[in-house]
């Protein structure tokens, strides 16, 4: 059976939504920790020099000289310079982990009237990280910051009201947050409209508008909706079935690591749709799919291990101790 990425609204496959997104630390895949409550680093703010130059060195690698040049901003009184330290404190990135030293550094951003940091400060205080956690002061700054027109508040925000943290449930007020974020080009966002659409939740069922927001989430990296697009290209929901394009959704998933993209893959090899048929390859997804966290997969593993050679279980495993997100899948022959 084909599976549908986690529903944020209300079918949970794999992990309790309350549990997935109070567990962000400890998330390090990257579909993991783009999952709906994100950093905002810099984008909602002017980006000095030192800044740019410290996330260019932070997205090569480049520690040091990204905490140089974050440095350097913040003795300027730069927000974004303040937002770009926070982020090496937050992830242990050329300094030690330190949520409360990043907290400090979001809430001088904030303090300057920066949006990144008041919606990154939010973020802490809804997850209690580097500070006490606070749903109701979370609430505040997504508000603040939301309203203000930056777009990853304006889905957190949705969020709170959908789970009723922080501010009484109103589904009509998470629908309001959530298009506002999606019409700016929140990919999370994005999701959560076409999830309602898929679903009827607050909105009309409606296949066709469902299929145009997952499309514009997984045409920006967004990995569950990546995952579920290949899903309406196979079952032909919103769109024409298309095996082929349905592997090559499940494909984009699966190579961020993403549990419900990987199994999907497995399965489309298994049964060789939109992909040639390799039981050895379905087995090395399934594998990945169980070790992601996906507890659907094992038992389909386990039936087609069964199907393989010793020989063909020794060099399937061996792929899938090797693999790491991000890195090329795994394909027939190799």
């Amino acid at each position: 059976m084909w599976q549908l990425s986690f529903d944020m609204l209300g079918a949970a496959h794999h992990d309790d939504h309350r549990d997935r997104l109070l567990r962000l630390g400890k998330l390090r895949p990257r579909w993991a920790w783009r999952w709906l409550i994100l950093l905002n680093l810099m984008y909602a703010s002017p980006v000095w020099a030192d800044a740019a130059n410290g996330m260019i060195a932070y997205k090569r690698g480049d520690f040091r000289t990204a905490l140089r040049e974050f440095q350097a901003g913040a003795a300027k009184h730069e927000a974004a310079s303040y937002n770009g330290l926070a982020l090496l404190y937050e992830h242990g990135a050329g300094v030690p982990h330190d949520d409360s030293q990043a907290a400090d550094w979001f809430r001088k951003a904030a303090e300057l009237g920066d949006l990144a940091g008041v919606s990154n400060l939010g973020t802490m205080y809804l997850a209690g990280r580097g500070v006490p956690q606070d749903y109701k002061v979370a609430f505040d700054l997504f508000l603040k910051a939301a309203t203000l027109g930056d777009s990853s508040a304006q889905n957190n925000l949705a969020i709170l009201y959908h789970s009723g943290w922080g501010t009484p449930k109103d589904e009509g007020r998470a629908l309001f947050w959530y298009r506002k974020a999606a019409d700016q080009g929140s990919a999370p966002a994005q999701y959560a409209l076409a999830q309602m659409y898929a679903f009827g939740n607050e909105v009309q069922k409606d296949d066709a508008q469902a299929f145009d927001w997952y499309q514009k989430s997984a045409a920006q990296g967004f990995a569950p909706a990546q995952s579920d697009l290949g899903i309406l290209y196979i079952v032909g929901r919103g769109v024409p079935p298309d095996d082929a394009k349905a592997a090559s959704w499940f494909h984009a998933a699966a190579t961020q690591g993403h549990p419900s993209g990987l199994l999907n893959l497995g399965q489309a090899y298994l049964t060789g749709r939109g992909v040639r048929q390799d039981y050895s390859i379905a087995f090395v997804m399934t594998s990945l799919a169980t070790n992601a966290g996906n507890n659907r997969a094992a038992p389909l593993r386990d039936k087609i291990a069964a199907q393989l050679t010793a020989a063909q279980l020794t060099a399937a495993n061996a792929l899938v101790a090797a693999w790491r997100p991000g890195a090329p899948l795994p394909e027939p022959g190799t």
